[in-house]
């Protein structure tokens, strides 16, 4: 290819490796809440990036929570791309700590998953960790350090 565009007067980066290939499909989801009371709204959000018709065949839960779609999946065009928003409500019936199992979206046979979310469905519609615990969780230091004064 660099010879044939050297005989026909073409710079030889037309024909280099310098393409860009399109940005990898890429989906998340996210809950309005992570904590819950019984019979309370929930919304479940994926999120889809750099997808063209992705589509999500079904979405696993708890036995115990009821779902359904809020809408059509609905496609937001940004600086960034284009976004795919597909909306769910849940309403958990029992009290537990619960895990939406990841989210499997398709896009032209390319397949990629969302990572689990929990949910804590209590009385009083509590998170999983309140905000100490779950800085203490993330900031606890090794146990050979807080032995030293």
């Amino acid at each position: 290819m660099v010879l044939l565009s050297l005989c026909l007067g073409l710079p030889v980066s037309s024909f280099g490796a310098k393409h860009h290939s399109p940005a990898s499909l890429s989906a998340t989801a996210t809950l309005s809440s992570r904590g819950a009371k019984p019979g309370s709204r929930v919304e479940l959000v994926v999120t889809v990036r750099h997808a063209v018709h992705p589509v999500i065949s079904s979405v696993d839960r708890p036995a115990s929570f009821k779902m359904h779609s809020l809408r059509k999946p609905q496609l937001l065009h940004t600086d960034e791309g284009d976004v795919w928003l597909f909306r769910y409500q849940i309403i958990p019936t029992q009290v537990g700590e619960f895990e939406i199992p990841p989210i499997f979206v398709t896009d032209d046979s390319v397949r990629v998953e969302t990572a689990p979310l929990p949910l804590r469905v209590s009385l009083k519609g509590q998170p999983l960790y309140s905000q100490r615990e779950n800085y203490h969780a993330w900031s606890a230091c090794p146990c050979h350090l807080e032995r030293k004064s």
